[in-house]
C-alpha cells in the first residue's frame, strides 16, 4: 500500500505572531496571579527602583538606586521582613537617607507584598511635599504599572490618596488622623515625629495596624530636646524619637579605625584641622589617634556596622564586638538606629575642599550663635539639646541706673522732640494703682515720663475717681506744646470687676468728648507676639485684648541690655528719667528668663524665683503692648500727630488758649497680670 505523504497546510504569515502575542499575554496573566515573591526592600531597591532626575545622587540624569551611597540603610529597611520586629525607630541626622528607607519598603510593599499603607506627616506641607516630590516621581519612575492612572474617574490617584493593584496609599498630617477611620494598615511610616504638635497622634496611627499579625510601624525624626529630670528622678521626655529609641535596642552605626581596628561610632570632636586648616581636616581614631584623610574615612564610614548598645557600659561599648550580645532592648519587639551626620557618603558641597572639612566648618560656624547651634546639634550632631544651656541672667541693674537722664526728674518732665505718642499703663492691686506714663518715637525708642501710685481700696469708687483725673494730665514737650494720652491700658490681673464698674460707671464709651473702646483680656496671655487680635466679650460695650506677656519681656530684656553697651543705639531703646528710683529699676530687672519645652516648643519664659516686687517690669510690658496695639493694628498716624504737634507748639508760643477736653482711650487687660 503506497503511503502518501500529505503537505502541511500553508499557514497565514500572521499566525505566528499571533501565537507569540498569546503566549506573551498569558504569561503576563499568569504573572500576576500567580503567588509574587516577596523581595527584601533593600533587593527590591536595587533591582525596581529609579532614581529620578534631580537627585543629590542621579543628578540631571535617572539612574539606579545604589546602596553605596547609604549602607547603613540596608540593615534598617530589611528589619521590616524580621519577624521579631513590629516597630523601627529611626532617629538620626538630615538627608540621611530617612525618606529613601521608607520608599523602598513602601514600593516593594506594593509590588510583593500589597496591602493598606498609612503615611503620616506632621502638617499638611508635608503631606503635599512627601507626595508630590517624592512618591508621585517613583510612581511615574518605576511603579506606574501598579497604581490607578492619574486621570482615571475613581479618583484614585490625588495628593492624598493614592490606589494600586491589592491596596492603597493613603498619606495624611497627624492632625487628620480621624480622616480614615477603619482603614487597614499594613505599614505605617510616622515621619518627623518629633514635630507632631499632639504627641498622641502617634498612639493613634499606631492603632491603625491592630489586627494584621504582619504590620510594620516605621518611626523616623531628627531629635529636638533632651528630657526634663525631676528632683526624684523622673524623667520626662520633651523629644517623641528619643523616647522611642530608648525603648529598643539602641543601635549604633560603628566604624572600624584603619589602624588598630577598634570599632568606633563617629564624633565631631574627632574631626581636627591639620596644620590649623581646616582644609584638610582629618578623622582621628578615639583610641589609638590615627588620622584618617578623606578617603580613608569614607571606607570607614562605608564598612560600618550596627550594633546593639541598650543596657551596655561605657567599657562594654569600646569592646562592641563582643559585648553587643549583652545588649538588651526595653521593648524586645521595638529595633531602634540612632546615627549622626558625619557619616554621610553625599557628595560634598562645592565650597569646601573635602566633606571632612565641610562638617568641620559648618561646625564651627554654627558657635557663632545659640539658634544656629541648636539646628546643627539637632539636625547634623543627632543629640539633643539641653534647654539648661541657654541660661541667661537678667540685664544689669547697675547700668540702667547709672544711665538715668535729666528729661524727667522729681522737678520738671520735658520729653524730646523725638516723643510723639503718649502712653499710660496702670497695673491694679487692692490697695493701690501703680501707674507709669511712656512716650514714644517713630523708631519705638521710648522714654519713661514718670512712675506713681494712687493708695486707696480699689474696690471702692475714691481711687478710681483720683485714676479718671491723672489721666487728663499732660505732659510738656521740647517744641512748645503739652503731649496727652494717647492709650492707656490697665492690667486688671484676675480682678476686672472693679475696672469694669468704674469704666461703666464713667461711662466712657459714649460720654462727648471722651473717646476710644473699653476692652477685658480673655484667657491666659500667649507668647508668640506682643499683642494677639483676640477678643474676649465681657458686656456688650467692655471688650479685652491678649497679651504676649513672654515675647514683650524678652523684647524688654534685649533694649534693656543696650544700657551696658558703649555705643548705645537709638532705636527701640528704653529711656529712664532720674525721677525713677531704685526700686523701681530693681524691679524692671526681677525677672529671671526660664526655657521651658511647651507644646512641643523652647519657649523663653520669666519667672520671679526670689519673690521680688516686679511692678516696673510689668507696667513697661503694658506700655509696650498699648503702643504695639495701635501700631499692629490699624498703625500710628505719625504725620499728623507731627502736624498737630507743631500746630499746638505755634500756638502756645503766641496766644494761650485753653487746652482741648482730653480724649482719652482705654484698654483693660486681664490675664494673670503679665506673668504666669
Amino acid at each position: 500500500m503506497a503511503v502518501v505523504k500529505m503537505k502541511p497546510p500553508k499557514q497565514h504569515p500572521n499566525n505566528r505572531r499571533i501565537r507569540e502575542a498569546t503566549r506573551r499575554e498569558f504569561e503576563k496573566l499568569w504573572s500576576e496571579w500567580k503567588i509574587r515573591e516577596k523581595r527584601k526592600p533593600s533587593r527590591w531597591a536595587s533591582e525596581v527602583r529609579i532614581m529620578p532626575v534631580g537627585g543629590p545622587v542621579s543628578g540631571d540624569q535617572a539612574c539606579k538606586y545604589d546602596h553605596a551611597f547609604a549602607p547603613h540603610a540596608i540593615e534598617i529597611m530589611d528589619a521590616a521582613d524580621d519577624p521579631s520586629v513590629r516597630v523601627i525607630v529611626n532617629w538620626s541626622a538630615v538627608r540621611d537617607s530617612k525618606t529613601a528607607i521608607c520608599l523602598n519598603v513602601l514600593g516593594r510593599t506594593v509590588t510583593d507584598s500589597p496591602g493598606g499603607i498609612y503615611d503620616v506627616h506632621p502638617i499638611d506641607d508635608d503631606v503635599s511635599k512627601f507626595s508630590n516630590d517624592d512618591v508621585e516621581p517613583m510612581i511615574e519612575a518605576c511603579l506606574s504599572d501598579y497604581f490607578v492612572g492619574k486621570k482615571s474617574r475613581d479618583s484614585g490617584r490625588t495628593i492624598n490618596y493614592k490606589k494600586f493593584r491589592g491596596g492603597s496609599l493613603r498619606i495624611v498630617n497627624a492632625g487628620s488622623l480621624t480622616k480614615f477611620r477603619g482603614s487597614t494598615v499594613r505599614v505605617l511610616f510616622l515621619h518627623e515625629v518629633d514635630g507632631y504638635t499632639d504627641k498622641k497622634a502617634i498612639h493613634k496611627a499606631i492603632n491603625r495596624a491592630k489586627g494584621i499579625s504582619d504590620a510594620i510601624i516605621f518611626l523616623e525624626s531628627t531629635g529636638t530636646y533632651a528630657p526634663t529630670i525631676a528632683d526624684d528622678g523622673t524623667i520626662t521626655y520633651n523629644s517623641s524619637i528619643h523616647e522611642w529609641h530608648d525603648k529598643g535596642d539602641k543601635r549604633k552605626w560603628f566604624c572600624k579605625c584603619r589602624k588598630c581596628g577598634a570599632r568606633q561610632w563617629l564624633k565631631f570632636k574627632q574631626i581636627q584641622a591639620r596644620d590649623g586648616d581646616e582644609r584638610h581636616a582629618e578623622y582621628f581614631c578615639e583610641r589609638c589617634d590615627a588620622a584618617h584623610n578623606e578617603a580613608q574615612w569614607r571606607k570607614m564610614a562605608a564598612s560600618g556596622i550596627w550594633y546593639p548598645t541598650a543596657g551596655l557600659t561605657e567599657g562594654d561599648i569600646a569592646e562592641i564586638e563582643v559585648s553587643h550580645k549583652d545588649a538588651k532592648a526595653e521593648q524586645r519587639e521595638v529595633r531602634s538606629y540612632w546615627r549622626n551626620g558625619f557619616n554621610s557618603l553625599l557628595p560634598k558641597h562645592d565650597a569646601y575642599e573635602t566633606k571632612l572639612h565641610e562638617f568641620l566648618a559648618e561646625g564651627e560656624a554654627a558657635k557663632t550663635s545659640t539658634a544656629a547651634l541648636e539646628i546643627w546639634t539637632n539636625e547634623i550632631a543627632a543629640e539633643l539639646w539641653n534647654i539648661d544651656a541657654e541660661k541667661t541672667p537678667p540685664p544689669a541693674y547697675q547700668p540702667i541706673l547709672d544711665n538715668r537722664e535729666d528729661y524727667a526728674t522729681a522737678e520738671r518732665v520735658l520729653l524730646p522732640m523725638r516723643a510723639l505718642v503718649l502712653t499710660c499703663a496702670t497695673d491694679l492691686h487692692g490697695d493701690r494703682l501703680e501707674i507709669e506714663w511712656r512716650a514714644w518715637a517713630r523708631n519705638e525708642e521710648s522714654w519713661g515720663a514718670g512712675h506713681f501710685v494712687l493708695f486707696g481700696d480699689t474696690n471702692r469708687t475714691e481711687v478710681w475717681d483720683e485714676w479718671t483725673k491723672h489721666l487728663q494730665r499732660t505732659f510738656p514737650h521740647e517744641s512748645g506744646a503739652s503731649l496727652k494720652l494717647s492709650l492707656a491700658l490697665v492690667d486688671g490681673g484676675w480682678r476686672t470687676d472693679p475696672i469694669v464698674a468704674t469704666l461703666k460707671r464713667l461711662a466712657l464709651v459714649n460720654v462727648p468728648g471722651v473717646s476710644g473702646k473699653i476692652r477685658i483680656s480673655k484667657g491666659a496671655p500667649k507668647w508668640q507676639s506682643v499683642i494677639h487680635d483676640k477678643w474676649g466679650s465681657v458686656n456688650k460695650k467692655v471688650k479685652g485684648i491678649i497679651i504676649g506677656t513672654w515675647c514683650a519681656k524678652a523684647m524688654i530684656y534685649e533694649r534693656l541690655e543696650w544700657h551696658s553697651a558703649k555705643e548705645k543705639p537709638s532705636a527701640s531703646f528704653i529711656h529712664f528719667g532720674k525721677s525713677y528710683s531704685d526700686e523701681f529699676i530693681r524691679q524692671i530687672v526681677s525677672e529671671s528668663p526660664v526655657w521651658k519645652i511647651i507644646d512641643g516648643k523652647n519657649i523663653l519664659t520669666f519667672k520671679n524665683p526670689e519673690g521680688n516686687r516686679n511692678e516696673g517690669i510689668d507696667l513697661i510690658v503694658g506700655n509696650l503692648a498699648a503702643f504695639h496695639r495701635q501700631k499692629d493694628f490699624g498703625g500710628w498716624d505719625f504725620d499728623t500727630i507731627e502736624k498737630t504737634i507743631a500746630e499746638e507748639a505755634a500756638l502756645a508760643k503766641g496766644v494761650r488758649v485753653p487746652s482741648p477736653v482730653q480724649k482719652i482711650a482705654a484698654t483693660v487687660y486681664s490675664g494673670r497680670g503679665w506673668k504666669l
